[in-house]
């Protein structure tokens, strides 16, 4: 494991509301493969930028356009509309559109501890795949163990 950050993702427990419901399920078994990454996005969300896997949930509703991002402008500096800059004065930072929600400084922490052991997405058996995981603490457990929650409640590790 890379490191451990405090994450959120999502506006409600639904894993099948897409574009606003947590992440569905990614264990260590089923992790989110990362695709692509950039440090200079430009889009609806922008800057430090993480693609992750589609994912079904559980009633097979396919959850794609899954990011691992925070509020920065593209050049990964903090702006100021309310989607470029994080406040930290609350867990609304941590609320997204179904995406995994890091705070700034832990996204470009993750971005330099991977530039510095690889980005690596296509597994061989002696150097697997780049995937990332969402850990829920025993305090937050239920049955959708596994799920990113809204507000901050959840731990992204990635390996």
């Amino acid at each position: 494991m890379i490191k451990t950050y405090k994450a959120g993702s999502g506006q409600v427990k639904n894993t099948c509301a897409v574009g606003k419901g947590w992440l569905p399920n990614a264990g260590a078994s089923k992790p989110y493969a990362v695709q692509w990454h950039r440090k200079n996005f430009d889009g609806i969300i922008n800057g430090f930028v993480i693609k992750i896997s589609d994912r079904k949930c559980h009633n097979g509703t396919k959850r794609t356009e899954l990011f691992i991002h925070s509020e920065m402008k593209p050049n990964g500096k903090q702006g100021t509309i309310e989607s470029e800059r994080w406040t930290n004065s609350g867990p609304n930072d941590y609320y997204s559109n179904g995406c995994i929600k890091l705070n700034p400084t832990n996204i470009k922490d993750l971005f330099k501890r991977l530039d510095h052991v690889g980005w690596s997405r296509t597994g061989s058996p002696h150097r697997p795949a780049r995937s990332c995981q969402l850990l829920v603490p025993s305090g937050h457990r239920s049955r959708s163990e596994g799920r990113a929650r809204p507000g901050g409640s959840s731990v992204l590790a990635c390996d």
